[in-house]
């Protein structure tokens, strides 16, 4: 399985060299489809940390089922640990092999394309194949379910990043954590990726971008630095710090500070004849105050421009300040 020697393993590098004799032995256990690894005794401190780690570093380690202590032998120094399997070795890499074919010639198309592209790639990847699942199917909590049934829960959906973006070039993590909402304290587990560009990590939560396109592609959650991740996610995982943002509206000049600016991108947009457009706005305003001004702003647009559109529907992201508008004639 060469993916496992490419992957990029960022919790691996985050442990001691013992922790990482721990972990080695545990995931050579687990791809040899052992059912009893023998690890030394030093481990047994850390075992399910570092069975954790090593499970959101590989997530094509989809089948196993469970790990546990077997028994310790105190005299020999050594630790045994007894696993099952969801699946036979053959069911495995027959699984892996379909789900590897079925994007390699996207993975491919990439080749010639610079880090940032290619992660928008991935993105429109996911927006246009996967679909979030309402978590009745087991596979749809791992990377299977998207790469070969297009259709995941978070945790799925970011195993299956994970993967491309690794299989891509691009260094990515998974971030565990929860989503929230502060006006009604509703809170969920999460799952999302870190990935590596110009050597700076930023987020992409590429499920929350899933949920929220419904007319348009939404980029919501592409390249945010720590700050703006925090607004609406709750980090559990230790991570890699982001501080700076390359987020999708800054990377593509659609950061909106002004009236002025909101004019000219309606305006813009009205007289190129587009349907919808997306931005972030970057200012200490109540999202319903800078709402309500875009009204006023878009109905002026459209009596100015004489636009065959006599409809507009705003469609609010409140913590991350991102507005899509669509038009309707």
């Amino acid at each position: 399985m060469p993916y496992f020697q490419r992957g990029y393993k960022y919790y691996y590098s985050t442990l001691t060299q013992d922790e990482m004799v721990c972990y080695n032995a545990i995931l050579s256990g687990l791809l040899a489809f052992q059912r009893k690894i023998t690890i030394p005794k030093f481990c047994s401190n850390h075992i399910f940390q570092i069975y954790l780690f090593i499970l959101i570093d590989n997530p094509y380690l989809f089948y196993v089922e469970n790990l546990g202590i077997a028994s310790e032998y105190y005299i020999e120094d050594k630790t045994e640990l007894s696993v099952t399997y969801l699946y036979e070795p053959a069911q495995v890499i027959d699984m892996i092999t379909k789900a590897d074919a079925k994007h390699s010639n996207f993975v491919a198309s990439l080749a010639n394309h610079d880090a940032m592209n290619k992660a928008l790639a991935v993105h429109d990847y996911f927006l246009d194949n996967i679909q979030y699942d309402n978590a009745s199917n087991l596979l749809s909590f791992t990377a299977i379910g998207p790469l070969l049934h297009g259709a995941g829960v978070c945790a799925g959906i970011s195993y299956a990043a994970k993967i491309m973006f690794d299989q891509c070039g691009i260094d990515s993590v998974i971030a565990q954590g929860e989503l929230f909402d502060l006006k009604t304290n509703y809170t969920e587990p999460h799952a999302w990726n870190l990935i590596k560009l110009n050597n700076s990590f930023f987020h992409f939560d590429i499920t929350s971008d899933i949920g929220l396109s419904d007319h348009v592609k939404r980029y919501d959650y592409v390249g945010l630095s720590t700050e703006e991740i925090k607004k609406d996610h709750l980090i559990v995982t230790g991570l890699i710090d982001c501080p700076v943002s390359n987020n999708y509206y800054l990377h593509m000049g659609l950061t909106l500070k002004k009236k002025s600016d909101f004019e000219r991108i309606i305006n813009k947009t009205l007289c190129s004849g587009e349907t919808n457009i997306c931005f972030k706005i970057i200012a200490d305003a109540e999202v319903e105050k800078i709402q309500d001004q875009l009204e006023i702003i878009i109905q002026n647009q459209l009596n100015v421009t004489r636009s065959n559109y006599s409809r507009f529907y705003i469609e609010p992201n409140a913590t991350q300040k991102v507005f899509c508008v669509r038009f309707e004639k």
